[in-house]
């Protein structure tokens, strides 16, 4: 089911303006990264942005850091990320190694490539950790039934 995603996300990304893309994409990201460790790293990309390009949507995420959370970006991106759908659902399952995906040349950096790898080295060293985002968001008592159904809802997706 996961490895569908991609087709799934085609037709939205083709129909919907980028603009509304990035402001999704910002307020998912900021969500996911609460109680996360790497959320309090952002401040080192402090004004600096990315765009990530979607080539066979086609579409563009335009995302910048501001105090220390994920906006859309308005100016010209710092840095650019250009993949196919499926080259980036890859990345995100951590199926696939960013180094290879980069050397392989199925992803490709354009601009400034010191704040790309440094965005690189930020989401390769990141463990997600669900329970801290769980604390983050719920209260106390909802926190173990919470994870309990997090962990059945994944068993049931890898089938």
């Amino acid at each position: 089911m996961l490895d569908a995603w991609p087709d799934l996300l085609r037709p939205p990304l083709r129909l919907l303006p980028d603009a509304l893309h990035a402001r999704l994409a910002a307020v998912a990201a900021n969500h996911l990264l609460r109680g996360q460790p790497v959320r309090a790293r952002l401040a080192e990309l402090e004004g600096r942005s990315l765009a990530i390009v979607f080539v066979d949507a086609p579409a563009c995420v335009h995302l910048r850091v501001r105090r220390g959370r994920l906006a859309p970006g308005t100016a010209a991106p710092d840095v650019t990320v250009r993949g196919t759908l499926r080259e980036f659902a890859a990345l995100a399952l951590r199926r696939e190694d960013p180094d290879t995906l980069f050397f392989q040349r199925r992803l490709a950096l354009e601009g400034d490539t010191e704040i790309g790898l440094h965005l690189k080295n930020l989401l390769d060293g990141m463990r997600y950790d669900w329970e801290a985002h769980a604390r983050a968001l719920l209260p106390p008592a909802l926190v173990p039934p919470a994870l309990a159904a997090a962990r059945r809802l994944r068993r049931l997706l890898a089938r």
